[in-house]
């Protein structure tokens, strides 16, 4: 990025360590989780390459960056969010992987 800002780089430096903790808790939910649950924390954690996004814009660097890379990842996370939890055969059961209640 084009930041000059001391203040600003240093933040920068240990930035691996919290995407490394996110990506392995995407890994463990994918293993165990339902898709309801993955569906959610895959909307909520597409906050982190939207927040990506705008440190870039603010930080000067390109809007083709920030739009074309941390934007469409946004999108995507949000699609596959919002696909998981209502996809064919939920029938609008919270938890698809639990057994079907019988009415009555």
């Amino acid at each position: 990025m084009p930041v000059h800002n001391s203040a600003f780089q240093s933040g920068r430096r240990g930035e691996g360590t919290p995407r490394d903790r996110l990506r392995a808790f995407a890994f463990v939910l994918m293993l165990v989780a339902g898709s309801y649950l993955l569906g959610w924390c895959s909307l909520t954690l597409a906050a982190v390459p939207a927040g990506d996004a705008l440190v870039v814009l603010h930080g000067g660097g390109s809007p083709a960056t920030a739009y074309g890379l941390h934007a469409a990842t946004v999108l995507v996370m949000a699609l596959i969010g919002i696909g998981l939890p209502v996809r064919p055969g939920n029938r609008g059961r919270r938890n698809p992987d639990a057994p079907a209640r019988r009415p009555g």
